[in-house]
């Protein structure tokens, strides 16, 4: 019962991710299917996100990556199998789970390996689905303008240089301009920010 009100509140320890994961292992079969037709792999994949954020919230940033190692692992496979917006979105939000430890470990040339792969499968989740943009991109595009300005990543990590990623940084900031919703009002301003920023790079 405490694993289960930990997991709710969105906030576990790691502790009470091994007792889901233990308690998940002890069941034999699921009561019901939900709407995304969830089996036990898809609950092993989502406690793998969750042990990876336990932790690093509990200050072990540099073991909180292999938790979430596996789950892109399965998550890639599925999309060799049969690729879709949903999965290449789920494999976008891992990458960005995993540059944020290891930008936190201080491993920055991983952080921003994993800030790549994490755009290529936001823009392929973007191309299927005829989106402008996604939350999870929108993080991960806000990494990238971080880890160019303030952790000095060179521009030639980018295949445009500083030209293409102000370019995507500027799409990003039009777009929440052309719809302003105080719930991505800090996006905005800090993309107005590294917007002007990229402008002044040499």
């Amino acid at each position: 019962m405490l694993a289960a009100t930990a997991l709710a509140a969105g906030e576990p320890d790691p502790a009470a991710v091994d007792k889901a994961r233990a308690t998940l292992q002890g069941v034999k079969t699921l009561p019901h299917k939900d709407r995304y037709n969830a089996g036990f792999e898809d609950f092993e994949l989502l406690l793998d996100g969750m042990q990876g954020a336990a932790l690093a919230r509990a200050g072990k940033p540099g073991l909180a990556d292999a938790p979430v190692a596996r789950r892109v692992a399965v998550l890639a496979a599925r999309n060799e199998e049969a690729a879709g917006p949903r999965i290449e979105l789920d494999l976008a939000a891992a990458a960005y789970q995993r540059a944020s430890y290891a930008l936190a470990a201080g491993d920055r040339p991983a952080a921003l390996g994993h800030t790549q792969q994490g755009m290529t499968h936001s823009d392929a989740h973007d191309e299927i689905t005829g989106s402008p943009w996604n939350p999870v991109g929108l993080r991960l595009l806000l990494m990238l303008a971080e880890l160019r300005l303030a952790h000095g990543a060179p521009a030639s990590a980018f295949a445009g240089g500083d030209a293409e990623l102000a370019a995507r940084v500027g799409k990003a900031y039009k777009s929440l301009c052309e719809r302003p919703s105080p719930r991505r009002a800090a996006e905005r301003f800090t993309l107005g920010l590294y917007l002007t920023m990229l402008g002044a790079q040499p």
